[in-house]
């Protein structure tokens, strides 16, 4: 028996799914060529389970702020808090985690070799968190 599993409050905040939002799931067969008597695929008892664990940190998206958005060579992060504790973390648009900085102290990331597209960034002073979106035009 196979578990179909979705952590919808990590993909709610990367693609702003909101309380009472519609979210829809597409299943796509594909057949690798191979013979069998199955008649296709059937999907029965679906169970989409909803929990918080630990405390969270508090969202506070004026902690830092970016530019230039869009952005082609480098992107600068202007913050006023003054923290040994700073983690950064760019995710692409399916979620995956490009950059992962666990002791940040720059004040710009080279983006060249990212592909054009839309990015989150996430930025933790180790107490508060903030998100930004930007995107790479080259």
């Amino acid at each position: 028996m196979a578990v179909f599993q979705v952590n919808l409050a990590q993909l709610g905040m990367f693609f702003n799914i909101q309380m009472n939002d519609t979210v829809l799931f597409r299943f796509t067969f594909i057949s690798d060529s191979i013979q069998t008597n199955k008649d296709g695929l059937m999907f029965d008892d679906f169970r989409f389970l909803d929990y918080f664990e630990g405390i969270s940190e508090i969202q506070n998206n004026n902690l830092i702020s970016i530019s230039p958005n869009p952005t082609k060579d480098e992107l600068r992060i202007h913050s006023s808090i003054v923290s040994n504790n700073k983690s950064m973390q760019i995710l692409n648009s399916i979620g995956q985690v490009i950059t992962n900085y666990s002791n940040f102290d720059e004040e710009t990331i080279d983006i060249r070799n990212f592909k054009n597209g839309i990015y989150l960034l996430k930025y933790s002073d180790g107490q508060n968190l903030s998100t930004k979106r930007f995107v790479v035009q080259h």
